[in-house]
């Protein structure tokens, strides 16, 4: 059997856009992060934050989704508290933001 081809229009573009400044705003206005780019949105980036940068929070969509096993893991070990965010967090299944370095 054959995959149906993805259907993907400027719309549904500019939605995905709209959300995820929406999530990103969310979460720096509720966790008072002072710069965006200290939030790490996205399986990928939320687990490289962890290993090579000082996560502050490290937020997913579910704790039980097998995709963010390693994260949750890798957050685990190093004492960073994980928090299941739900729908909140939009399309991102995982999202970290760093610490604030003085």
């Amino acid at each position: 059997s054959s995959l149906a081809p993805l259907s993907w229009n400027t719309e549904s573009a500019q939605v995905l856009w709209q959300t995820s400044r929406d999530v990103i705003a969310f979460l720096a206005d509720e966790f008072k992060v002072d710069s965006v780019n200290r939030i790490k949105p996205g399986i990928a980036e939320a687990t490289r934050a962890v290993l090579r940068r000082v996560p502050d929070h490290v937020f997913v969509r579910s704790i039980d989704d097998p995709d963010v096993a390693l994260l949750v893991g890798l957050a685990r070990e190093k004492g960073i508290v994980v928090t299941e965010m739900g729908g909140t967090l939009g399309q991102y299944r995982a999202v970290t933001i760093i610490k604030k370095v003085l």
